[in-house]
């Protein structure tokens, strides 16, 4: 072939490979845009929070759902959802084209003497699961001692994360938890908490780099009553509930 055959393949080359290039560019970051925005909850948003809440949290989540609490209503969760919406430190996802609550991480503040509270309000419930499932949250907050370990007062603890059954493997739960820890941590809290009731939820705070600092095995919770056998009986993979947490400004527990 002669030098100019290649000069004539050369500048077709040049001319239609930053065109290959911009397409592939411009599909790459079409496939990639989100179909969601995280913003925080309105006061509008409140009922339909709630009302996403027993249809794709508590039905699956293993504490409520081993104790057959969450199909069927419980003014009692509404009552706590509902002070944890009021704090103001809810977030929502919401689909950008219809404006459509996709999924959610409710946020609140958690105080040292917040677990003496829910145990005090638990002896009082009469239905004897939902008691024994308000002792065990109480133990929960209670048992890692975190406000003595990193001597705080208040933790900012991210307590119901959920995303809708056709919005799931997009990977909004580990963005709506993203999102939740960095709201703590513009807020100014020294320590940020997830209890990990699921197995799920624990993969996204590996994934997030949450630090483990306390576990409790669900075979080994017996509960307040005298059988002294496991409360919780949940499906594998969920085998315990862990407790982690993130301290943004580099503070040491003792």
């Amino acid at each position: 072939m002669s030098i100019l055959g290649n000069s004539k393949i050369l500048s077709i080359v040049s001319y239609t490979l930053p065109k290959i290039q911009q397409r592939f560019l411009f599909w790459k970051k079409k496939k990639k845009e989100r179909e969601f925005v995280i913003v925080r909850a309105a006061q509008e948003d409140y009922p339909c929070i709630q009302e996403l809440l027993w249809k794709y949290y508590y039905p699956h989540e293993p504490t409520t759902a081993a104790l057959g609490l969450g199909n069927k209503h419980n003014p009692i969760f509404d009552e706590e959802s509902d002070r944890v919406l009021v704090e103001g430190y809810t977030l929502v996802a919401k689909c950008k084209y219809n404006g459509d609550i996709m999924g959610a991480c409710m946020n609140k503040t958690a105080c040292p003497w917040d677990p003496d509270v829910l145990d005090e309000f638990a002896c009082g419930v009469s239905c004897p699961r939902t008691r024994e499932l308000l002792h065990f949250y109480a133990y929960l907050q209670r048992a890692p001692c975190l406000w003595e370990k990193y001597c705080v007062h208040k933790i900012f603890d991210l307590c119901y994360v959920f995303v809708r059954t056709e919005d799931r493997g997009k990977g909004l739960g580990i963005v709506l938890m993203q999102a939740g820890k960095q709201l703590g941590t513009d807020c100014g809290y020294r320590v940020i908490r997830v209890d990990a009731t699921s197995a799920y939820t624990a993969k996204i705070c590996e994934k997030l780099k949450f630090k483990l600092v306390h576990e409790i095995p669900y075979c080994s919770y017996t509960g307040t009553g005298p059988a002294h056998e496991p409360i919780f009986k949940p499906p594998p993979p969920h085998t315990a509930c862990k407790v982690y947490v993130d301290t943004p400004f580099a503070v040491t527990s003792k």
